[in-house]
């Protein structure tokens, strides 16, 4: 939970709200402008009508990812409107469902189930101390309890409101379901009666309410047609990103170099060394290595990056390396790195954040995992994903590459992700080389699971079209 003063916590409200401000003025004008503290459409933001309230029951929600960032959901107004809050996005791992949030004693999830305590009967000494709440559609709601078993181990408790929702603007599937604020409110009202604004909350929830239904009357007045679902193109590829599948050719591969933590545990690494890139799709490579501020490590730590001190007598200064990549880098391009590391070094280094896609939690969905139910690391799957190309090469006809598995090129007839791993990065010093070798290889092994899942899919689905008179 947060651990943020009063006057902190208005503090950001009022910098986020001014940095949102200058942001929207310096921005051209677009279709739909959006405010980035509340993430409501400009024309229904929510800033100037909350006023924080300092709740002592803490109330943690845990929200759909499909909730985060959609423009009428109201798990905003809980972060924003309540002191003793946070949003948690809910993970997709399948090995961290089983893992449960480090939530305070005495937590309750509000939930409906059938053996639930009706919260305004339950005795004061009874009370939940914090109060676990899931954002969603019901749909979404029921698929997050069952997705993660340890939410029934908690106590359970439901609310009996009095009045239907006042979310006029999404639909509730039964009159006692209210949305994620109004819960949250009908809850903490219960729970800490004394506590004064939560009302002010709800108003602003209102407000928020019918400024979005007069914005549709008066665009239904105005003749503008009703806003249509968007067709969904025939996907090739089958549970991987977009952005690794279709789009793959943008994909810019990265790795930042430093030295290990001195120490186990969370402690940071040492300052960015060399950042090296490759074009997945053409094999054109980027190095730099970098000299920090405080001085090289001896020859003996470089020697365990596969690094000289000479290597480093044209090394740039970090205040240098943005300019140098945006030389590098083409409008369009993506970047991919495998984890956080690689962003978190670069923006240590140049002082700026470098926006990129990040390979790992793609394949904490999809594994392979080890026998304790963890994520392989990259190396491995680098091993794994070439001995698996070279057993497919020793058994294809030589014809065969543009036919049942085409193995040169990928549903589109592009060239694998992995045609250019080795080669080009030949020429890139110290072991960063093969690491980016290796992110290479993954992601083009990734891709092609996804391609093949999507063919056989088709398969079966033409399969049972023919049926058995087919």
């Amino acid at each position: 939970m947060t651990s943020e003063t009063p006057e902190t916590h208005d503090a950001a409200l009022a910098r986020a709200a001014t940095d949102a401000t200058n942001a929207t003025a310096e921005a051209p004008p677009s279709h739909r402008e959006t405010c980035f503290v509340c993430f409501k459409p400009q024309v229904t933001c929510v800033c100037a009508d909350i006023t924080p309230v300092h709740n002592r029951v803490g109330v943690s929600v845990l929200q759909h990812p499909r909730e985060r960032a959609h423009p009428l959901g109201t798990a905003r107004f809980v972060e924003l409107g309540l002191v003793n809050s946070e949003v948690i996005v809910a993970f997709t791992g399948a090995r961290e469902r089983d893992v449960p949030l480090p939530l305070p004693s005495g937590t309750g999830l509000l939930y409906p189930r059938p053996d639930a305590l009706d919260l305004e009967h339950v005795p004061v000494s009874a009370q939940p101390r914090h109060l676990l709440v899931l954002d969603g559609t019901w749909s979404q709601a029921r698929g997050l309890y069952k997705a993660h078993p340890w939410l029934a181990q908690l106590p359970h408790y439901q609310l009996s409101p009095d009045t239907p929702s006042r979310y006029r603007i999404r639909r509730e599937p039964r009159p006692e379901y209210v949305s994620t604020l109004e819960s949250v409110l009908l809850a903490l009202r219960i729970l800490e009666p004394d506590t004064q604004g939560f009302e002010g909350l709800l108003s602003a929830f209102d407000a928020l309410v019918d400024t979005q239904i007069a914005h549709h009357q008066r665009a239904r007045a105005a003749g503008r047609p009703k806003r249509q679902k968007r067709v969904r193109k025939e996907r090739r590829y089958k549970g991987v990103p977009r952005w690794l599948a279709e789009d793959a050719e943008r994909l810019v591969g990265l790795y930042a170099e430093a030295l290990p933590p001195a120490s186990a545990g969370p402690a940071k690494s040492g300052p960015l060394l060399q950042l090296v890139a490759m074009r997945l799709a053409t094999g054109e490579t980027f190095e730099r290595l970098v000299r920090p501020v405080e001085g090289l490590p001896d020859a003996e730590a470089l020697a365990t990056l596969g690094l000289r001190p000479e290597d480093f007598e044209s090394a740039i200064a970090p205040a240098e390396l943005a300019a140098a990549l945006d030389a590098y880098l083409r409008p369009g391009d993506v970047g991919l790195a495998w984890n956080r590391s690689t962003p978190s070094l670069m923006h240590d280094a140049t002082g700026r954040p470098h926006r990129m896609r990040l390979l790992k939690p793609v394949l904490r969905e999809l594994g392979p995992f080890d026998e304790h139910g963890s994520l392989q690391s990259l190396d491995v799957l680098a091993e794994a994903a070439r001995t698996a190309a070279t057993d497919a090469s020793a058994v294809s006809a030589p014809g065969d590459a543009a036919g049942r598995g085409r193995s040169a090129a990928d549903a589109e007839g592009h060239a694998p992700l992995a045609a250019h791993a080795d080669a080009p990065l030949t020429r890139v010093r110290g072991r960063a080389a093969a690491r980016l070798a290796n992110l290479a290889w993954v992601a083009h092994t990734t891709r092609e699971h996804g391609r093949q899942r999507a063919v056989s899919d088709e398969g079966r689905s033409v399969g049972s079209d023919i049926g058995p008179g087919g």
